[in-house]
């Protein structure tokens, strides 16, 4: 059995200094109070399978149209990324038992 683990982070979350909630300007803003569990986030599941190319089974597998630079710059915040050490190649991304063929 080949392990894995699920990594999930945060890229650019704005976070404490008391951001005022009296600043208006219509963006929504916490102060140093506010539980991250409160925080919205657009998140992206199987952030890595935007990197997987085409056929048959990549096509069933990949949830993502575009790379992890282009999610975040769509306004994801949170990447569900999912590494995996191949002996051959490295660190690389994975779905499953779908590698995808992208070195982290």
């Amino acid at each position: 059995m080949r392990s894995s683990f699920v990594l999930l982070f945060a890229v650019c979350a704005v976070w404490g200094g008391g951001v005022s909630s009296r600043g208006g300007g219509g963006a929504m803003a916490y102060d140093d109070e506010t539980l991250f569990n409160k925080v919205p986030m657009i998140m992206a599941h199987d952030a890595a399978s935007g990197y997987l190319g085409g056929g048959l089974i990549n096509a069933w597998t990949k949830t993502q149209s575009a790379g992890m630079r282009e999610q975040l710059d769509c306004g994801a915040r949170v990447f569900d990324a999912r590494p995996k050490l191949d002996e051959d190649k490295g660190l690389v991304w994975h779905h499953g038992d779908v590698t995808v063929d992208y070195q982290v």
